[in-house]
């Protein structure tokens, strides 16, 4: 309750790192150990003179539950695969003496991370495809290539067809876990 005491004009208070409560986006840049549970500070502990919380830390833009308004701006452009299909945003903030507002404005510049999922190899042959991946996206490509064993050119393949690919992973079907044969002997 002391920390923003006696300030005159707005009262903003600025935090980089993880406040309980906030959405975490799955399979991203945003590291476990940096945003384990036990490490997060519950935003009851925010002050409750903030007029407005900017947070930092976290890419996904949101408000966070709490007694005071707490926003993530979130990262101004898709920084990894696990944020396709986030809209980026930023947040302003207007402020006379001691009035104050703010508002969210969506970003639509850069290049999206997407995810594109090929059931085989064949699929670098289907033209029409082809055409729309590479064009219809100017945006960063993580290929994911079903295969039933390993390809040793498989990188030099997709790329040669997207060269806006710039990950490409194998993905075999799960096998069965192998049961050692029970003893014949017995």
């Amino acid at each position: 309750g002391t920390l923003l005491a006696g300030v005159r004009g707005p009262r903003i208070l600025m935090y980089h790192g993880y406040l309980n409560g906030a959405v975490l986006t799955v399979d991203s840049g945003e590291r476990g150990y940096q945003t384990a549970r036990g490490f997060a500070v519950p935003s009851l502990d925010l002050p409750a003179s903030a007029q407005y919380v900017a947070l930092g830390h976290i890419h996904r833009p949101q408000l966070v539950p709490s007694h005071v308004p707490a926003y993530y701006s979130g990262s101004p452009l898709q920084l990894d695969f696990g944020e396709g299909g986030q809209q980026k945003s930023v947040r302003l903030i207007e402020a006379d003496g001691e009035n104050m507002r703010t508002w969210t404005v969506d970003l639509h510049a850069g290049r999206e991370c997407r995810t594109v999922d090929l059931a085989s190899l064949d699929v670098l042959t289907d033209t029409p495809l082809l055409a729309e991946l590479a064009t219809a996206f100017g945006d960063w490509l993580r290929v994911r290539v079903s295969l039933t064993h390993p390809d040793p050119n498989l990188w030099q393949r997709v790329t040669a067809a997207l060269p806006n690919a710039v990950a490409v992973e194998s993905v075999y079907p799960e096998r069965a876990p192998y049961v050692a044969p029970s003893d014949y002997c017995s």
